[in-house]
């Protein structure tokens, strides 16, 4: 019966807390031999037991899609910019799934870019939260590597893979 309460607990841990968090639960007795599991015992409760558990973690790695989900990668560009299709290559090269924003003549994704930036420059890359402005790979490559996102193949750091085309971009 216990086991099966502390493996609801970490269910229900697993669904608020995320995918492979350790947690540590403890298990509580009251005065009448009543059992629970917590993060602490209360003080008219004693503590019996303790256990680190994975809360509701996935086997392996998180997805690609996974982390795009929670670190959204959007390219900010305009027409004939040399920079812009630099970095979109480097995007594609780590097949990396992004939205492209072009600024030229949309007013509207230029007071985003300034309200996130500060500034209309481009090319500039949004990760999560973070911000790239022009072609800087490194910058790139730490951003994307912070953010979660594996690096690029070993064959795409020099050319790209003929046997997998890179995701293409969503265009707005």
């Amino acid at each position: 019966m216990a086991n099966q309460q502390l493996g609801f607990v970490v269910l229900v841990l697993g669904t608020f807390i995320g995918p492979a968090t350790a947690v540590t639960v403890v298990e509580c007795r009251d005065v009448a031999g009543n059992v629970s599991f917590r993060d602490t015992c209360p003080p008219e409760m004693e503590k019996t037991g303790e256990k680190r558990v994975s809360a509701g973690g996935k086997k392996g790695e998180p997805t690609l899609a996974e982390i795009a989900a929670q670190n959204p990668v959007v390219l900010y560009s305009a027409p004939n910019c040399d920079a812009c299709d630099l970095v979109r290559q480097k995007l594609e090269s780590h097949g990396v799934p992004f939205i492209e924003k072009g600024v030229e003549k949309a007013t509207d994704i230029q007071q985003e870019l300034k309200a996130k930036t500060g500034s209309v420059t481009v090319p500039t890359v949004t990760i999560g939260s973070a911000n790239v402005s022009g072609y800087d790979r490194a910058a790139l490559d730490t951003t994307l590597e912070q953010a979660g996102f594996p690096p690029p193949p070993p064959s795409a750091a020099n050319q790209q893979s003929s046997n997998s085309p890179p995701s293409a971009p969503v265009r707005r």
